[in-house]
């Protein structure tokens, strides 16, 4: 019984076969990184046994038809980087597990099946045109781990994002992915009654305005923070020390102010930590040497003033250090010289 084939990543030309519909025990189908062009057979969606279909990467044209939704077992279909066409049928969404990421003009009223598909545990719709407000009956998918929304055209309901506050019913979640869409909103209390399993939240480039919510230390299993690129104003809250498993914190490009926190000694397994081009004022704590896990750190582009800690000659893991455009004064201390694995130092415009 011939059940994969993998044709990926070959110079081949022309149609599809209609003869690969014969195939009726066939479970993995790599065409990707062709030539392929026409339109995508018919024949290909009566095969039920099929579990991964990729087209990526080609010259298919056309719409998607209508008979996917007969591919009953199907948990995979990458169909991006072509030229498809048209809207995709409600059919489509009769389908559990289904990753539906870098598919090209996917119409925006398909989201609202996605709402009855409660075994769903993986939604990826980033990197693709599709417009129109985030739906909140997100909220509805029960069983959703991963939420990736990342690089379209959305925007929100309301200035709260309160497709935010319809995922704090999905116990699962582990990653929330919103970044790099035009939502013009702000963070309610009500980020911090997301999931505690949420590991990943990616909210960057997407005009968020107003103050980071105290409560957001309550996502203390939190491993990513993403929130560069916004408006965000008003100072880092004290709880961030909360969160203890942070390995990337990512704010800059805001209007943050007030000044380095202490408390983010805390966080012992930061190794990326970037607050460059905010309004942060005071000087570089002492406490900051403590985070020796650090590898790339950025107070770049502030009006932060006195002396380099002596302290950081700690942060043994250190490889790229940038304080440049700031007040700092003073000479680099020369136990510095201990971190073995510094790269990059930027100090410019110390005086």
């Amino acid at each position: 019984m011939f059940q994969y084939l993998h044709l990926s990543s070959n110079p081949l030309q022309g149609k599809i076969l209609e003869d690969i519909g014969n195939l009726h025990n066939l479970k993995t189908l790599a065409l990707q990184d062709n030539r392929l062009t026409s339109v995508i057979r018919l024949q290909i969606f009566n095969i039920s046994t099929m579990e991964f279909l990729a087209f990526e990467e080609n010259n298919l044209i056309g719409a998607i038809p209508c008979k996917l939704g007969n591919m009953e077992n199907l948990k995979k279909l990458i169909m991006g980087y072509n030229f498809l066409n048209g809207s995709i049928l409600a059919s489509i969404f009769d389908i559990s597990s289904l990753s539906l990421n870098n598919i090209i003009s996917f119409e925006v009223w398909a989201l609202y099946e996605i709402g009855t598909l409660y075994n769903l545990e993986h939604l990826s719709l980033n990197n693709n045109n599709l417009n129109g407000p985030i739906p909140n009956f997100l909220g509805n998918l029960g069983s959703i781990e991963k939420v990736d929304l990342q690089e379209n055209n959305f925007i929100s309901k309301s200035p709260e994002l309160s497709f935010i506050t319809s995922l704090t019913t999905c116990i699962y979640l582990t990653k929330l992915a919103f970044g790099n869409n035009p939502l013009n909103g702000i963070l309610l209390f009500s980020i911090g009654n997301l999931s505690t399993s949420l590991q990943y939240l990616y909210g960057d480039n997407c005009d968020l305005r107003g103050s980071i919510p105290n409560e957001i230390g309550n996502l203390t299993n939190l491993t990513t923070l993403s929130l560069f690129g916004n408006e965000l104003t008003g100072s880092i809250p004290t709880s961030m020390g909360n969160m203890q498993k942070l390995q990337g914190l990512y704010i800059l490009r805001n209007k943050l102010s007030g000044s380095i926190l202490d408390s983010l000694r805390e966080l012992q397994n930061l190794n990326g930590l970037d607050f460059s081009q905010n309004q942060i004022i005071g000087s570089i704590p002492s406490t900051t040497g403590d985070l020796q896990s650090l590898s790339d750190l950025s107070f770049a582009h502030h009006a932060l003033q006195g002396p380099l800690p002596e302290s950081m000659d700690k942060m043994l893991s250190l490889e790229q250090l940038d304080l440049s455009h700031n007040n700092l004064f003073g000479n680099i201390p020369k136990s510095l010289e201990a971190l073995k694995y510094l790269a990059y130092l930027d100090v410019f415009s110390m005086i």
